[in-house]
């Protein structure tokens, strides 16, 4: 029997997730607490059998015990979105190192589970319950890996939120990145332009740019740097700079770039880090 959190005559702690019969809410609810810092530790995945198909749910257990309900927007035994998206979510679980049981049960416990309406009696029996023998469940990933050769669809990528994390984001720039979905290029190029009149404000030079960032940390006896034991550590930080702006900003300042963006204000973020942590020689 696997342990998990006792409801203690309370169904109301189990956090229910996604859409019934709509495959993409329930992918993205087991991405989005995988993304948000759940530790999930064991996967039951509900399969119930109709004439030509499978219906599919999930109940998620994380570190604590604590249940998540996925609603049944999953299918296999036929192309299409339901069984793909099966495929998917089984791929995102993988790769979070998630142990996953397949067991087998009855349409009317899927539809008390797509209602909400899961007893702890319910819990229990699926607890007690033999999970399948051999493992089934790589059958429902296998049709949809684009190479025979491939241990994962790299589409399983694109399930995760697309997302900031916050809580790296420095303070200066956080105003950026809370509107940074709005316009993400032109947000980009602010976080450049504060990111020099921050560097011009403290070591008072007055270039712009690589020249700017090269004459502030790299140069000998430059008015920044960082207390590190090889003066070459901290030139190779200031480098970090010059290279940014070589490589990423000035390409955007000369034509439309599209994709990468989160990456490159992840960047820019990382150069504000640094500057904060930089000191006056």
């Amino acid at each position: 029997m696997i342990e998990y959190e006792t409801l203690d005559g309370d169904p109301s702690q189990l956090q229910y997730l996604g859409s019934a019969g709509i495959t993409m809410p329930c992918v993205k609810a087991i991405s989005r607490l995988l993304q948000c810092g759940e530790t999930i530790k064991v996967a039951w995945l509900l399969s119930s059998k109709s004439t030509h198909a499978f219906t599919h749910a999930f109940i998620l257990h994380n570190q604590h015990s604590k249940l998540f309900i996925i609603r049944s927007g999953f299918r296999s035994g036929y192309n299409g979105e339901g069984p793909y998206g099966l495929a998917m979510a089984l791929q995102i679980l993988q790769r979070h190192k998630v142990e996953i049981e397949e067991l087998d049960v009855s349409l009317e416990l899927i539809e008390k589970l797509d209602k909400a309406l899961l007893t702890e009696k319910d819990i229990e029996k699926l607890a007690m319950s033999k999970p399948v023998r051999p493992d089934r469940w790589y059958k429902y990933v296998l049709p949809h890996l684009k190479n025979p050769s491939e241990i994962e669809n790299p589409d399983v990528k694109s399930y995760y939120p697309v997302q900031l994390p916050f809580w790296l984001i420095d303070n200066r720039i956080f105003d950026l990145a809370l509107c940074f979905s709005e316009d993400k290029d032109a947000t980009i190029v602010k976080a450049y332009r504060r990111l020099e009149d921050t560097v011009r404000q403290r070591s008072g030079i007055t270039e712009s740019g690589a020249k700017l960032f090269s004459k502030a940390f790299v140069v000998d006896n430059s008015p920044l740097c960082w207390k590190l034991p090889d003066e070459a550590e901290s030139k190779g930080r200031g480098n970090l700079f010059s290279a940014v702006y070589t490589a990423f900003r000035n390409a955007r300042a000369h034509r439309e770039i599209r994709g990468g963006e989160e990456r490159e204000f992840l960047l820019i973020n990382e150069l504000f880090l640094l500057e904060s942590e930089a000191v006056n020689r």
